[in-house]
């Protein structure tokens, strides 16, 4: 298979290819409405295929789509894999694929879900809150949610280096990306409740992840850093052990944990990664992250304009601002 033939043009057809694989390989299929429709009327799932007969104590958890519209390299990857140990021998170790986990966002080209949470930031821990915003969110509200489309000819490059020029890189992007709660019509608005998504991962994690004991969980993501570069992004202290294990399965710079000081940003309270680390279960986790494909050269402003104008019209699934 050709690279870019595993990237598939829509939802539907994503979807499709995903189960087909799936069940080419004997693996057990579910598929969970999440209570929206797509472009045709098409009922949205999350879908889980996970194999049945490899070693149950070694699990491998690949999710994708959280961020709906990077749902496109999310089941590409996912699909390849699939096809591929159709036509070798899978892992022996248990593998299980969850499948656009925004099917919303995937099929109406949105990173956020229907009710414009971003999903990654909506998988609150017990004691949290739903709750707060960075102190600095706020002062860049104008910058970053702008309340009508904005021009071609707007300065957004100027006014964004000027803003970061003032308050400092690392700063911004704390402010900007840590997810807030408190302005349930902006950017990084991680929800006022766990979305539908949340309660189904608390629901089946139980289940899909019995008798394992050694889990390594990573969420494919795009986004910044050098175009085709995969980086595994860790939201929390790695121990010695973990450190070491990962440092055998990669390349050692290729994985960074938040106690980096190149660490990109930290979530303002927890993400899916740390719930799966978490979640109430008799595993022992030996790793888990998201793991981000560059595809835009580290051009920040392109990200956040690109973010800003989606979010400005407010158009499902227009896939043509940007």
């Amino acid at each position: 298979m050709s690279k870019s033939s595993a990237f598939s043009e829509d939802y539907a057809t994503a979807r499709n290819r995903f189960r087909e694989a799936a069940a080419g390989l004997g693996w057990r299929l579910e598929a969970h409405p999440v209570g929206a429709r797509g472009p045709g009327g098409e009922e949205l799932t999350v879908d889980a295929a996970y194999s049945t007969l490899a070693d149950p104590e070694k699990v491998l958890v690949l999710s994708s789509g959280l961020h709906g519209l990077e749902e496109f390299f999310g089941s590409a990857l996912q699909t390849a894999l699939l096809e591929e140990w159709a036509s070798s021998s899978p892992p022996e170790v248990k593998c299980l694929f969850l499948h656009g986990l925004n099917p919303f966002g995937f099929a109406w080209l949105r990173r956020c879900n229907e009710d414009n949470i971003d999903l990654n930031r909506n998988f609150l821990l017990d004691g949290d809150s739903y709750k707060g915003a960075p102190a600095a969110y706020p002062g860049l509200d104008e910058l970053l949610n702008p309340r009508q489309p904005p021009s071609r000819s707007e300065p957004f490059k100027l006014k964004a280096m000027w803003t970061i020029a003032r308050r400092g890189m690392p700063a911004f992007r704390q402010a900007v990306a840590a997810g807030q709660y408190d302005f349930p019509k902006r950017l990084f608005f991680g929800g006022a409740a766990p979305s539908r998504t949340f309660q189904l991962m608390n629901e089946k994690l139980g289940s899909w992840l019995q008798g394992g004991r050694h889990v390594v969980h990573i969420d494919l993501h795009t986004g910044l850093g050098p175009k085709g570069v995969c980086k595994l992004l860790i939201d929390y202290p790695l121990s010695e052990d973990q450190r070491t294990r990962l440092a055998e399965w990669y390349v050692a710079d290729s994985f960074e944990s938040c106690d980096s000081s190149d660490f990109a940003y930290v979530v303002l309270f927890a993400d899916l990664n740390c719930l799966v680390e978490f979640h109430d279960l008799p595993a022992v986790l030996v790793a888990g992250g998201s793991k981000p494909m560059g595809t835009t050269g580290g051009k920040l402003d392109i990200v956040f304009n690109c973010a800003r104008i989606r979010a400005a019209f407010g158009v499902q699934g227009s896939g043509k601002l940007c």
